[in-house]
């Protein structure tokens, strides 16, 4: 079986319940699921807008709340990881086969 072409994770911590699902409305998320403080959000499909998603997303961490989205590429085969604080946004694309050590 072939995989989708795009998988996107996202985990943020500590957001507010009504932003998390206006932002998981906001976007073609296929799973969302709650688990106390955490919000997970998954898709897997041909294309989904992560730049615009993490742009959505970085307003909304503010004070404690912490994210991080990971981009999976099967067809470039790397995974790119936005971690997000109310400080900064940090990217990094390694290899998959080397995720262990470049995340």
């Amino acid at each position: 079986m072939q995989r989708p072409p795009i998988r996107v994770f996202a985990v943020i911590h500590d957001l507010d319940v009504e932003q998390g699902d206006a932002l998981a409305r906001d976007f073609p998320f296929e799973e969302v699921i709650r688990d106390g403080n955490a919000m997970e959000l998954e898709y897997e499909g041909v294309y989904f807008p992560v730049d615009e998603f993490v742009e959505a997303l970085t307003p909304l961490v503010t004070g404690k709340v912490v994210a991080h989205v990971d981009a999976i590429d099967n067809d470039a085969w790397t995974i790119t990881r936005y971690k997000i604080t109310a400080e900064e946004t940090k990217t990094r694309t390694v290899d998959i086969d080397n995720v262990m050590e470049g995340l």
